[in-house]
């Protein structure tokens, strides 16, 4: 039955779309206007109704959700009818042919439906334009299509003719209409759940009826029908039918409207309060003061959960039960006379409405203080209290420290030998507070020196002399507020004069007022001792200069008879005719030229002290005079088994500018001494260049010899010869330190700052090998640190860790918890205190599979031992050679050949690849060193290919860009990169792009060596720098935060050093190297203020957790 009456009105509806053949029109006639205007103000209530009450959603409805747009909707399409409707019913001819109700009110479900998704889509808080146009087009064309459908339901009827261009006038004006009955309501953003607005809703709806008014009256003018035989209904309406269903829907439309609205309101507003109600629970639970709440009985009502933390109690344990199991034992009883007390008089509490600190009860029994605040409310007789409780054992204990800290530092004040004060400077300048030790130091207690007259009573003590002084500091530092100190002289109340020495520092308070704190030392007694060794200093030089002029006198008096008698002894030497005589005269001689040596060590000692003698600088070939040196050595042991060897090492220069008198004399001291404690064995001068010095050192090895017999005028002569010595080492500014092996022989060494002469040559032109050896890692023990110095700067210039100890404990400890490689062993330790080559062995075997290396550290004099069987593996000379240790450390492991062992070639320039003393100096650990250069790395490796990239691309980023690189090659300590790429730079600011482009390749080839170099100094491969899984990370947020504890500090003037070297390394791959340098300077510097501005600067340059795009500094 339905799909058949659904085909009739399909059927309908087509029949009043086609007209007849034989059109026979059919006049509107007379239609009553009292009727329509019924009508209008029934639609007009109908749609005031369904704009007054506008929904505020904050997010878009379900489509099957009761809220106020489905009734909304519902009065809208209710009351878009009535005028339609009536419109065409109204019409006498139309009246007579009967109304078909099917096709009269079927077309309501189609316009509630149009409605209903305009009005859903403007439901929320704020509506953009382009929505509330929608909407306005959605209800246009649910106004058009009832105005037209309002036609289909005349019986008999088809449509004839319509007019469009009256009708689309109408509709342009009702549509406008329309928009602003829309955008009059629900254009203004509103706040809330819901909006009731009386006014703007009778505007909407008189805009939209008189809109629908437009419509009907023209749809009569413009709408002609014609008679259709066809659509011709057996159950009709007729006129009074089609008023009262009218009727009956407007009052159910504007009644429904009303309770529906009236009902969903007092539903949103209940929820709305559960909400509310809700978010108060979350908010009282998640306080961090515990919240209880008890009736007038004192029961609980509420307890949250802070109180649940603070009080050991659950909820559930807690509601219900008295509130005095939370109180004191002390006040338990009187708690529910508080409570009666307060509600019967009303009287003024000092408990309600106040906060105090009392003692609360846990669960447990222990108690704790807390910090309560009570508040009372009456809601119709029900009374309640509520209760904030908060712990404050923290605070307590804080204060109690505080009051402790106050303690020890006013013991501490009072205990001072010295002044401690503080002043407030000033227009009113007065001291308010002087420690205890005034009375002792000046004679008047505390008391008078405090106040606003203190002052003026203390500057009046001053010493005339040193008033002015004293105020003159004083002020400059009251204007510059910073650091200060004076000393004067300070009269006490005897009249006895005193030094007191003030350090005071002056800030400014945040209320402005300007104060010093410091503390006045007395210092009479260093004034008094400074005066004495004045004194004495003066009674010294002027011994000293009459020694001078005693000795000065005597050289003369003392060399003349000497030569006197060593002249005439010749002679009676060359006359002597008995074996005896000459003898005898012989043993005169010696005696004599003995003699004559200590007379002149004597004078020359007597003018170094004196420092008289001077230095006569010129050229000198230094390999003629050590060959000097060893003849006379040799001539003077020659009938000693006694063997002198000279070493000059090839890399010296021939010619050299010094003092030649000055340096004989030093090496023949330091030969007579050795020759002198060495009977046999052996004797070797070993001259070798060491950085910016000329090392010689003098090595002296004896053939079982077991005691120093010498005897005591041989020990005065030596002592003698060692002050001598020193005296002439620091004459020329030069370092004398010693080796003392044994029994059987030392080393001597002296390090001299001479330099070769300009028209010098070298001794020999052999380019020396550098090697690349693998990371390895080396243990050094010996007794002498200088040796350990020496040899680990030596190893460390080959990328070799170096672990240096003295301490025999901590290195048993290294050998068994780490993996060493090799072994330095001193060969001339005690077997006694220190251990064997097989002793180390046993201790590696611990953490290490394959066996221990262990070289012998042993004199170049000693020939003789056989060190392997002595259970060393290899053995290298003292004084230590550089060369011949990397020969060592390449043939124990495999040769120069091997695989693990890579040559570097040398610089083709006369320029150093990486200069480490200088990295060092500027990069303060090894960590920020190398991730600098690892940062240049990532940069720069491939700085060729981007240069030839360029100048066919963008020849103008080329110089900005190499002027980049050359600084921060600078900055990290590659002169021979930076003097590469400065040629480049000149090439390209010549204009000549050709010679720029053949010098590539050589660039490249000082990157790689450059690289090598400085990584074999690190001890790290060129493949370990792209591992990133050997980077240590740090998250973002922890940089950031770490970032701003040091700037705060810094800010502060602290300095957190172990912050310091956990960033700076992070820091080297956003910030350039040279404002990293400048920072790291400061640091070092420890200048403070300047590093504070600096960092500022480079936080600027570091990527944050909300701009992660920064990429580097490079290229």
């Amino acid at each position: 039955m339905a799909s058949e009456a659904f085909m009739s009105i399909i059927e309908s509806l087509e029949m009043f779309l086609l007209p007849t053949a034989n059109e026979q029109f059919l006049p509107t006639g007379y239609i009553d206007p009292w009727l329509q205007l019924l009508a209008a103000m029934v639609a007009f209530i109908a749609a005031a109704m369904s704009f007054i009450h506008r929904p505020l959603e904050k997010q878009k409805l379900p489509w099957l959700k009761i809220s106020p747009v489905l009734v909304n909707a519902l009065t809208l399409t209710v009351s878009m009818s009535l005028v339609h409707v009536v419109s065409v019913t109204a019409s006498p001819t139309y009246q007579s042919l009967g109304f078909q109700p099917s096709l009269l009110y079927l077309p309501l479900l189609l316009m509630f439906a149009l409605n209903f998704s305009a009005l859903r889509m403007i439901s929320f808080v704020k509506n953009s334009p382009f929505r509330m146009l929608m909407a306005s087009g959605l209800i246009m064309m649910a106004l058009i299509l009832q105005n037209l459908m309002a036609y289909t339901g005349v019986n008999l009827a088809s449509i004839s003719q319509l007019d469009a261009a009256i009708y689309s006038l109408a509709a342009v004006i009702a549509g406008f209409l329309v928009t602003v009955a829309i955008l009059s309501r629900f254009a203004a953003k509103k706040t809330g759940f819901w909006d009731k607005n009386l006014t703007s809703g009778l505007l909407s709806g008189a805009c939209f009826t008189v809109a629908s008014l437009i419509m009907a009256t023209a749809s009569t003018e413009t709408v002609v029908l014609s008679r259709q035989p066809l659509r011709d209904e057996p159950f009709l309406f007729s006129i009074l039918d089609v008023m009262l269903v009218q009727a009956f829907l407007a009052m159910f439309a504007i009644v429904f409207n009303q309770l529906a609205n009236a009902w969903l309101c007092s539903h949103a507003e209940a929820r709305l309060f559960s909400q509310r109600e809700e978010q108060l629970t979350s908010i009282l639970q998640t306080a961090t003061e515990a919240i209880i709440a008890i009736d007038r009985k004192g029961n609980i009502t509420y307890f949250n959960h802070s109180a649940e933390r603070i009080f050991g109690w659950h909820t559930s344990e807690v509601l219900g039960k008295n509130i005095r199991l939370l109180v004191t034992d002390e006040h338990q009883h009187r708690h529910d006379i508080y409570i009666h007390n307060y509600l019967e008089r009303r009287m003024t509490s000092d408990i309600v409405g106040s906060v105090r600190e009392v003692m609360a009860k846990r669960r447990d029994g222990s108690e704790l203080p807390v910090r309560l605040s009570i508040g009372h409310h009456d809601s119709q007789g029900q009374h309640e209290f509520v209760a904030v409780i908060s712990d404050i054992s923290e605070q307590r204990s804080m204060a109690w420290a505080l009051r402790e800290n106050a303690k020890q530092y006013r013991a501490l004040v009072s205990n001072l030998p010295c002044m401690a004060f503080r002043e407030m400077t000033g227009v009113t300048r007065h001291i308010v507070f002087i420690s205890d030790a005034a009375k002792s130091l000046t004679g008047y207690s505390a008391s008078i020196l405090t106040g606003e007259n203190g002052v003026s009573h203390f500057v009046d003590r001053i010493h005339q002399g040193d008033t002015a002084s004293y105020r003159k500091v004083r002020e400059l530092a009251s204007r510059r507020h910073g650091k200060y100190d004076c000393e004067y002289r300070f009269l006490t109340r005897d009249d006895e004069k005193k030094w007191f020495w003030e350090i005071g520092h002056s800030y400014r308070a945040e209320d402005g007022s300007t104060w010093i704190d410091g503390v006045i030392i007395d210092v009479t007694e260093k004034h008094e001792a400074e005066q004495e060794f004045e004194e004495k200093l003066r009674l010294a030089e002027k011994a000293t200069q009459s020694k001078a002029s005693f000795l000065a006198n005597m050289s003369y008096e003392f060399r003349s008879p000497m030569n006197s008698i060593l002249g005439l002894t010749e002679v009676l030497i060359e006359e002597a005719k008995t074996p005896s005589h000459r003898h005898h005269l012989e043993v005169i001689r010696e005696s004599g030229n003995s003699l004559l040596k200590l007379i002149n060590d004597i004078l020359d000692t007597s003018k170094l002290e004196s420092q008289s003698l001077p230095l006569d600088i010129s050229d000198f070939s230094l390999v003629q005079l050590c060959r000097q040196i060893e003849f006379i050595a040799r001539e003077t042991v020659q009938a000693r088994d006694l063997h002198v060897s000279l070493h000059y090492n090839d890399a010296l220069w021939e010619h050299y500018v010094g003092d030649s008198r000055r340096i004989k004399q030093l090496l023949q001291n330091l030969m007579r001494s050795a020759l002198t404690k060495t009977e046999k064995g052996n004797v070797a001068l070993h001259v070798l260049p060491t950085n910016d010095v000329v090392r010689f050192a003098v090595a002296s090895y004896a053939h079982n010899q077991k005691t120093a017999r010498v005897d005591e005028a041989v020990n005065t002569g030596q002592t003698l010869s060692a002050t001598l010595v020193t005296q002439l080492i620091e004459l020329m500014s030069g370092h004398l330190w010693f080796d003392g092996e044994s029994i059987h022989g030392s080393v001597v060494y002296a390090d001299l700052p001479i330099i070769p002469a300009q028209s010098s040559k070298r001794m020999g032109d052999e380019p020396s090998l550098s090697l690349a050896l693998p990371a390895l890692e080396v243990l050094v023990i010996d007794d002498v640190q200088r040796n350990q110095l020496e040899l680990r700067d030596m190893l460390l210039r080959q990328g070799v860790k170096v672990l240096t100890f003295t301490d025999l404990e901590s290195a048993e400890d290294v050998l068994k918890t780490q993996a060493v490689d090799m072994v330095f062993l001193d060969a001339y330790l005690s077997d006694e205190h220190y251990p064997t080559p097989q002793t180390l062995r046993s201790w590696s075997a611990v953490c290490r599979e394959e066996p221990l290396k262990v070289v012998a550290m042993k004199l170049a004099v000693d020939p003789t031992t056989d060190w392997q069987a002595c259970g060393f593996d290899f053995s290298i000379d003292k004084p230590f050679i550089g060369s011949d240790i990397f020969s060592m450390l390449a043939k124990c492991y495999g040769g120069e050949e091997a695989d693990n062992i890579a040559t570097l070639n040398p610089p083709n320039e006369n320029v150093d690849l990486f200069d480490d003393a200088w990295a060092l100096q500027h990069w303060p650990t090894t960590d920020i060193l190398l991730s600098v250069i690892r940062e240049f790395y990532a940069s720069y490796n491939d700085l060729p290919d981007i240069i030839r990239q360029l100048l066919k691309e963008q020849p103008e980023a080329l110089a900005p860009l190499l002027k980049q690189a050359k600084e921060a090659a600078k900055c990290i300590g590659f002169p021979a990169l930076e003097q590469r790429v400065s040629k480049l730079l000149n090439y390209l600011e010549a204009g000549d792009v050709v010679k720029a482009e053949a010098k590539l390749e050589l660039l490249r080839n000082t990157l790689e060596e450059t690289f090598d170099r400085a990584l074999a100094y690190l001890g790290v491969r060129a493949h370990e720098l792209e591992d990133n899984t050997l980077i240590s990370k740090m998250p973002q947020e922890v940089f950031e935060r770490k970032t701003e504890m040091f700037v705060s500090k810094l800010a502060e003037g602290q300095y957190d050093d172990e912050l310091y070297k956990e960033l700076v390394p992070r820091m080297a791959g956003f910030v350039s190297p040279l404002l990293l340098s400048q920072f790291v300077a400061s640091i070092e510097n420890f200048e403070l203020d300047e590093a504070y501005r600096l960092i500022l600067t480079v936080a600027e340059q570091m990527p944050t957790s909300q701009n992660t795009g920064v990429q580097g500094y490079g290229v």
